[in-house]
């Protein structure tokens, strides 16, 4: 076998990417429904972005909540009143 000559490589799958979250006809029906609210002379019930928000982000981190309870983990200032304790200690036993 000759190490100079190779084969050809294959082509690779196409890529075929389907979102799975985007509902379209929602979008379109929500788009007619704006465009005639417009025509008709309506205002657009706009809400604010906050409101649809609210509580969103809480419910991906329940995990956080569990280390929020308790010690609450080691913050500097209790690092620094167990070095004392811990100094004190040694002292009175030395």
């Amino acid at each position: 076998m000759n190490p100079t000559v190779t084969q050809p490589m294959k082509k690779p799958r196409p890529f075929n990417h389907r979102p799975i979250y985007i509902n379209t006809r929602r979008d379109l029906l929500a788009e007619i429904e704006l465009r005639a609210k417009k025509e008709l002379g309506l205002e657009p019930d706009i809400s604010p972005l906050s409101e649809d928000l609210r509580g969103v982000f809480s419910r991906g981190r329940r995990h956080v909540s569990h280390r929020q309870k308790g010690w609450g983990g080691l913050s500097t200032q209790k690092l620094l009143l167990l070095i004392v304790l811990l100094l004190m200690i040694w002292k009175l036993l030395l």
